[in-house]
């Protein structure tokens, strides 16, 4: 099973690897230009992180997956999502899931870079 919302994805896994920390929130992306963000709508600390910085979520019931602007203000209508250039929000079923995120390549030095926007 897998969630994509932009350029974030949650890829469900059997199970969390061992010795991960809290992250600091739920947001799972930030929008470095926009200050968009990607988040989870729970008041429980949902998101850890592993020495790498890679990110996992574990959700014990469904969540809301939401794309908002500064203001944190779910999008749930089609309209106000292309109007404002923001995803709709939707449920995540209840499970364990690394997230990734989308990656392009750089001809120009020959790399792999994560996208940002």
């Amino acid at each position: 099973m897998v969630y994509r919302q932009g350029d974030v994805s949650l890829h469900k896994i059997k199970s969390l690897p061992k010795d991960l920390k809290p992250a600091k929130d739920n947001v799972l992306a930030y929008g470095e230009i926009t200050g968009h963000r990607h988040f989870l709508n729970t008041s429980e600390q949902v998101v850890f992180a592993d020495r790498n910085g890679d990110k996992f979520v574990e959700l014990k019931q469904d969540v809301e997956l939401v794309h908002s602007g500064p203001d944190l203000i779910p999008v749930y209508d089609v309209e106000t999502a292309t109007r404002n250039d923001k995803h709709l929000t939707f449920a995540v079923e209840k499970g364990i899931y690394k997230i990734e995120y989308e990656q392009e390549f750089s001809p120009f030095d020959e790399t792999v870079v994560q996208v940002t926007d």
